[in-house]
């Protein structure tokens, strides 16, 4: 008994399903397995930086950082300070500045300047209630926002960006200050 035409497509179309089936799942696999935070080498963090773990950095590791998380914002080189970084599995990267000699993680409240990515940043800032905060504009041209409920931390995002920076100080007034004036910029400069 031989195999008809009809029996004969029907067996092609199966296999080539079967072949696109396995291959999805393989992309998959690979997808979901490449990017897992399990690991910082599969996120394409430098060497030394665990995620969702606060380390101690140089400016090198910073930038190296910076290079497969961009974009990624910092206050610069600050007098008497270590760079601490943490990158989380969230989707942000803190940095932090603790005095000289002070350990990563340490239980204080220290200049932070964090990235946020995969957020629309901009939309979000500029559909704030005026009410609830004080909005205006940096001179980089970023949306900035300092809530009345949180005066330590001022947020800004530019139009069309697809990320949010948030700059928290102890200090009355810094975090706004920082960024109205320009001096929270881009790890390794524009891009």
């Amino acid at each position: 008994m031989g195999v008809t035409g009809m029996e004969r497509s029907q067996k092609i179309v199966f296999s080539v399903l079967g072949v696109v089936a396995i291959t999805a799942a393989l992309l998959v696999g690979w997808w979901f397995g490449g990017t897992s935070a399990s690991s910082a080498d599969a996120q394409g963090i430098a060497p030394g930086i665990t995620v969702d773990q606060p380390v101690i950095v140089s400016e090198e590791q910073l930038l190296e950082v910076a290079n497969a998380h961009y974009p990624l914002y910092w206050a610069g080189e600050r007098p008497d300070t270590d760079i601490e970084l943490t990158v989380t599995s969230a989707g942000g990267a803190f940095v932090r500045y603790l005095p000289d000699g002070a350990t990563a993680g340490a239980d204080s409240e220290y200049l932070t300047v964090g990235t946020y990515y995969a957020v629309d940043g901009y939309s979000s800032l500029a559909a704030v209630d005026p009410s609830t905060a004080e909005i205006s504009e940096a001179q980089s041209g970023a949306v900035m926002v300092t809530f009345n409920s949180d005066p330590k931390s001022t947020y800004f995002s530019f139009p069309r960006a697809a990320f949010q920076v948030e700059v928290f100080s102890p200090t009355a007034d810094e975090a706004s200050t920082l960024v109205g004036d320009g001096s929270i910029t881009i790890v390794g400069g524009a891009r």
